[in-house]
C-alpha cells in the first residue's frame, strides 16, 4: 500500500480525489463550530474558535477594511427572528453561552439553559424596557437579529455566520425589497456590507454590487441548502428513525401441571413470534449555532 496518495495538502489534492470533495465532517460531530463574523467597535473580525482575525483593507498595512463583499448564500429564520438573552448582559471575551436563545424567534431552544417561558412572545424578556438603557429606554433585554449565511466572494466555500443586529434588520428588509423588485435572491448577488458611521452603535449597511458569474453560481448552488449552512441559520434537523431490528422476547415458564395421556399426543404448542421494536431515535444537539453564537458581541441597542 506504499502507493497511497498523501492527504498532508488537501489544496493540491488530485482529480480523481477531488470528485470525492467533502463539506464538512459526514459523520456529524466536529470539535470546532463554523466561523462567525464580529461587529465589535465597529471592525469585522472572523471568529474561528479561539482564533480572531481582523478584517483589513488589502495593502492597508493592518487597517481595518470598512466594509465585506459577499454573496448571502441563505438566512433565518425565514419568519420573525432570532432570539438571544444573556441574564448579565453579553460580556466581551466571556466564553458563556447565553441563559435563553431561540433559532426561530417563537420558542426557547431545546438546549436553552434557562429558558425564560414557553414562548417567547410571552417571555418577560422580550417586553419592552426590560433591557432599558440611558441611550434606548425601551430596549429589549432578548436581542434580536437575523442569521445570515454569507461566504467572501473570493472563496465562496467558506460560509460563515453574520449575525445582524436588530438595529440593522430594517436597512437588510429594504434590501430585500430592493432585490425582490429586480427578481433576483440574494444568493445571486454580491453583497457589499459596511456600518453607518451616522449612528453610534453597530450598524449595517447592504448594497447591491452586481449578479455572480456563471461560475460562482456553480459554487453557490449547492451550498445554500448545505448542512453547514443549514446549521448557520439555524434548521439543520436531525430526522429520527425507526429500528429494522427485531427483538426476541422469550416466553415466561409455566408451572408444570398433570395432563391426560390424549393431550401429551398433542403437538407442541408454536413458539411466542417475535416481536417488532421501534427504537425512539437519540436525541442528537446541534451545538454549532451555539457556540458561533458566544463567540459573537451583542453590544446593539
Amino acid at each position: 500500500m506504499s502507493n497511497l496518495i498523501p492527504l498532508d495538502n488537501v489544496s493540491k489534492l488530485p482529480a480523481h480525489l477531488q470528485a470525492f470533495a467533502t463539506e464538512g465532517n459526514e459523520f456529524g460531530f466536529s470539535g470546532s463550530s463554523f466561523p462567525a463574523i464580529s461587529l465589535k467597535g465597529k471592525v469585522f473580525t472572523i471568529v474561528r474558535g479561539k482564533e480572531r482575525t481582523l478584517v483589513t483593507k488589502p495593502g492597508g498595512e493592518g487597517e481595518p477594511a470598512p466594509s465585506l463583499e459577499v454573496v448571502i448564500i441563505n438566512v433565518g429564520p425565514k419568519q420573525g427572528y432570532a432570539k438571544t438573552f444573556y441574564a448579565e448582559g453579553f460580556i466581551e471575551g466571556s466564553a458563556a453561552k447565553p441563559n435563553c436563545y431561540s433559532q426561530d424567534g417563537i420558542s426557547p431552544a431545546a438546549d436553552a439553559q434557562e429558558k425564560q417561558a414557553s414562548k417567547c412572545a410571552l417571555c418577560p424578556q422580550h417586553a419592552v424596557g426590560s433591557g432599558a438603557t440611558n441611550q434606548n429606554p425601551k430596549a429589549r433585554a432578548c436581542k434580536s437579529s437575523k442569521l445570515l449565511a454569507v461566504a467572501p466572494a473570493g472563496q465562496l466555500n467558506d460560509p460563515m455566520l453574520l449575525r445582524v443586529p436588530g438595529a440593522s434588520t430594517m436597512a437588510l428588509s429594504e434590501y430585500g425589497d430592493f432585490l425582490s423588485k429586480r427578481g433576483v435572491k440574494a444568493a445571486a448577488v454580491v453583497t457589499r456590507i459596511g456600518f453607518d458611521y451616522s449612528v453610534a452603535h453597530p450598524s449595517l449597511t447592504f448594497k447591491a454590487m452586481g449578479g455572480i458569474t456563471a461560475e460562482m453560481a456553480a459554487e453557490v448552488g449547492p451550498q445554500v441548502n448545505s448542512d453547514i449552512v443549514k446549521s448557520i441559520i439555524g434548521e439543520k434537523v436531525v430526522p429520527a428513525f425507526e429500528s429494522d431490528e427485531f427483538v426476541e422476547v422469550p416466553a415466561l415458564p409455566k408451572k408444570a401441571e398433570p395432563v391426560a395421556a390424549a393431550e401429551e399426543a398433542a403437538p407442541a404448542e408454536a413458539p411466542a413470534p417475535k416481536k417488532r421494536v421501534t427504537k425512539p431515535a437519540p436525541v442528537v444537539k446541534d451545538e454549532g449555532l451555539d457556540d458561533a453564537i458566544d463567540a459573537l458581541d451583542f453590544d446593539d441597542k
